[in-house]
C-alpha cells in the first residue's frame, strides 16, 4: 500500500490506505458509480519523509454502496494494476477491452476487480490465442464483478482458483474452443452469482475433490462439454475430479 504522513505533520510515522487502482482515467462512468471526494491540499505535509506520497492533495473515491473511501492510483494496463494492488484494494475497469496476454495473471491478494460505468458486455478482459493460461487466483478473498472474461487460447480454465475464496458476480465467461470456464483446486472455494459460462470444450467448472467448495447462484451454463480432438465430449456442466491414491500409500 502507499504511504502518507500522519495527522499533525509528524514525520517518521506512516499510515496505509486502501487504494482504488483505475485503469485509464476517472471518467464520468467511474464518478457516477463512485463518489469523488475533493482533494485537501492544505493537509499536504511540509515535513514529509523523503519519498512519501502526499495523498491528501489528490481526489479520493468513495464507494456509494459500502461507504469505504479509497485513495486513487492510475495505471495504463490491467496487468500493472493487479501487480500493485494490495489486500483490500479495488481495481476499477471503465468500459473497454483489456489484454491479459502472456503469462497467467496471478491474483495473490484479497482484491476486487470491478467493471464500472457499463454492463458486463462493455468491460472485456481477454487473453491471446497463443496463451496457455489466463487468471490464477490464490488470494484469501478475490472478487470479479461486472465484466466479461474472453478466452482466446489455452486448455486450462479461464479462472483457476488455486487457494482461498474467489467470487464471480454478474460476469460472463466466454471460453475458447479448447478451454474451460473455471477450475477449482486444492480445497479452494468458488462462488458464482448471476454469471454465464458458455462455449467450453470441456466442462464449465472443474472441481478437484478433497475439500474444494463450489457455490452457484442464478448461474447459466450453455454450450459446454462439446469436446474437441483432445477433450472428450459430454463432460457436463460440472466435472468433479477424484485423484487416485497410489497403491503403495493405500497399503
Amino acid at each position: 500500500h502507499c504511504v502518507c504522513t500522519c495527522p499533525g505533520g509528524r514525520a517518521g510515522r506512516a499510515w496505509s490506505h486502501r487504494v482504488a487502482h483505475v485503469v485509464g482515467d476517472v471518467n464520468a462512468g467511474v464518478a457516477a458509480r463512485w463518489g469523488v471526494v475533493p482533494p485537501r491540499p492544505r493537509r499536504t505535509r511540509a515535513r514529509a519523509p523523503p519519498g512519501a506520497v502526499h495523498w491528501d492533495a489528490a481526489p479520493r473515491l468513495r464507494d456509494r454502496r459500502g461507504g469505504m473511501t479509497y485513495r486513487v492510483a492510475l495505471h495504463d494496463s490491467l496487468e500493472k494494476a493487479l501487480l500493485l494492488a494490495g489486500d483490500g484494494d479495488v481495481v476499477l475497469l471503465p468500459p473497454g477491452r483489456y489484454n491479459l496476454g502472456g503469462a497467467a495473471a496471478a491474483v495473490r491478494r484479497s482484491v476486487a476487480v470491478l467493471g464500472v460505468g457499463g454492463t458486463a458486455a462493455d468491460v472485456v478482459v481477454f487473453n491471446g490465442a497463443a496463451d496457455e493460461e489466463f487468471v490464477e487466483a490464490s488470494g484469501e478473498d478475490v472478487v470479479f464483478e461486472g465484466l466479461t472474461l474472453l478466452q482466446a487460447g489455452g486448455y486450462d480454465g479461464i479462472v483457476q482458483v488455486l487457494s482461498g475464496r474467489t467470487t464471480l458476480r454478474d460476469c460472463v465467461l466466454k471460453c475458447s474452443q479448447t478451454g474451460g470456464g473455471a477450475w477449482l483446486r486444492n480445497g479452494a472455494c468458488l462462488v458464482m452469482h448471476g454469471c454465464k459460462v458458455m462455449g467450453a470444450s470441456s466442462s464449465a467448472v472443474q472441481v478437484e475433490a478433497g475439500g474444494s467448495r463450489l457455490e452457484l447462484y442464478n448461474t447459466e451454463i450453455t454450450q459446454c462439454g462439446n469436446g474437441d480432438d483432445v477433450v472428450p465430449r459430454d463432460l457436463g456442466a460440472i466435472d468433479v475430479q477424484v485423484r487416485m491414491m497410489p497403491l503403495s500409500r493405500a497399503g
